[in-house]
């Protein structure tokens, strides 16, 4: 065989490596105008990556949702572009207002409403109010220098927010003062972003 033989292209499109991709900018999507705070509000557990297809579903059936969410701009290349994503995958939040609650495992995209003893499980009281303040707060925090130095793998402690005095498990230091955390909600590790000034040393 020819040494010089040329080879031919290869038509596998390989793909594009996350580390080409670069987050410039995340911020809170607020919730609606109309949201009751004062209602009693339940957490729905959702198919993974179905959140909003089980929101659209529960909203028409008529039930009151809120889904918390992020937007985030991420620039690869040349190229910036903004992703909506939950700010707690896996889960959003349904206000039954009167409303049979077991016709809800019937909706597409949804996994099981959280109960205990065979109940939905409520939020606390004042838990609702906490998220809805957090999607209208202001983001230009500065974050505690040692919390700079956290690394994949590092615990830290949630000091501020519905999550407070949950340990959690750093996934990654974003380069917007925030991180990206796995929390024990409800027995599951899910993963959550937050600002780094919300995060303190165990």
């Amino acid at each position: 065989m020819s040494k010089n033989r040329r080879k031919k292209p290869s038509t596998h499109r390989r793909k594009p490596s996350a580390l080409t991709h670069r987050v410039v900018k995340v911020r809170r999507l607020p919730a609606p105008a109309d949201i009751d705070v004062e209602a009693v509000w339940y957490l729905v557990a959702t198919n993974p990556q179905k959140e909003r297809r089980a929101q659209l579903g529960l909203e028409f059936r008529g039930y009151k949702t809120f889904l918390p969410s992020y937007a985030k701009e991420v620039k690869s290349g040349r190229q910036i572009k903004e992703v909506t994503r939950p700010l707690f995958p896996g889960y959003l939040l349904v206000n039954l207002a009167g409303q049979p609650w077991y016709p809800i495992r019937q909706v597409d995209g949804v996994h099981r409403i959280i109960t205990n003893d065979l109940k939905p499980l409520a939020l606390p009281e004042g838990a609702m109010k906490e998220i809805v303040r957090l999607s209208h707060e202001e983001q230009d925090l500065a974050p505690q220098p040692w919390a700079q130095q956290l690394q994949e793998g590092a615990q830290a402690r949630v000091a501020k927010g519905p999550f407070a005095s949950f340990l959690s498990t750093v996934v990654a230091v974003l380069p917007n003062g925030r991180a990206q955390v796995l929390v024990d909600i409800f027995g599951r590790a899910t993963e959550v972003e937050l600002e780094l000034l919300y995060l303190e040393a165990v």
